[in-house]
C-alpha cells in the first residue's frame, strides 16, 4: 500500500514538474515574440500628417510612413486618382542627399479611386537613413504632365 501511494505521489510530482517547465518555455516564447514585435514597431515611422508629394486636379500622392525591413526600406504612399482615366505610376530611383539609390514602384490607379502603394528601396541600413533629404520623379501616364518631381525629409 505504501509503495502504491509513493508511486502515485511520484507520478503527480513528475507531472507537475513537466507542466511547470513547459509553461516557463511558453512564457519565454511570449517574451521573445513581444520583443520581436517591439523591434518591428521601432522600425516604422508614421507621419503625424501625410506628406503631400504631388497634388493637382488629376492626382495626389502622399507619403504616410517609412519603414526599415531587413536591408531594404519602404515608403508607404496613398495615391489618389481624381481623373476619369486610368493612371499608371512608376519610379525606379530616389536620391538620398544626392546619392542615387535604386527604388521601385509600378502601379495602376483606376479612375476616381485611391490606393495604398509602397516604394521599395534597396541599400537602406536603418530607419535613420530616411532622415536625409529624399528626392525623386514619378513617371505617369494619362495625367496633365508625364513627370512629377518631389522632395521631402522623412
Amino acid at each position: 500500500m505504501k509503495k502504491q501511494i509513493y508511486i502515485i505521489c511520484l507520478t503527480i510530482f513528475c507531472g507537475l514538474l513537466i507542466v511547470g517547465c513547459s509553461s516557463d518555455n511558453l512564457g519565454e516564447q511570449d517574451n521573445k515574440n513581444e520583443t520581436e514585435q517591439a523591434q518591428f514597431n521601432k522600425d516604422i515611422r508614421e507621419f503625424y500628417e501625410p506628406i503631400v508629394l504631388v497634388e493637382n486636379e488629376d492626382l495626389k500622392i502622399s507619403a504616410i510612413s517609412v519603414q526599415y525591413l531587413n536591408d531594404y526600406g519602404v515608403i508607404e504612399l496613398i495615391l489618389e486618382n481624381k481623373s476619369n482615366k486610368l493612371v499608371s505610376i512608376s519610379l525606379d530611383k530616389l536620391f538620398f542627399s544626392g546619392i542615387e539609390i535604386e527604388a521601385l514602384i509600378s502601379c495602376d490607379i483606376p479612375p476616381k479611386s485611391s490606393s495604398n502603394e509602397y516604394i521599395y528601396i534597396e541599400s537602406i541600413n536603418s530607419l535613420e537613413d530616411f532622415n536625409d533629404k529624399i528626392e525623386g520623379t514619378f513617371n505617369t501616364l494619362n495625367t496633365i504632365k508625364d513627370k512629377y518631381d518631389f522632395m521631402f525629409k522623412g
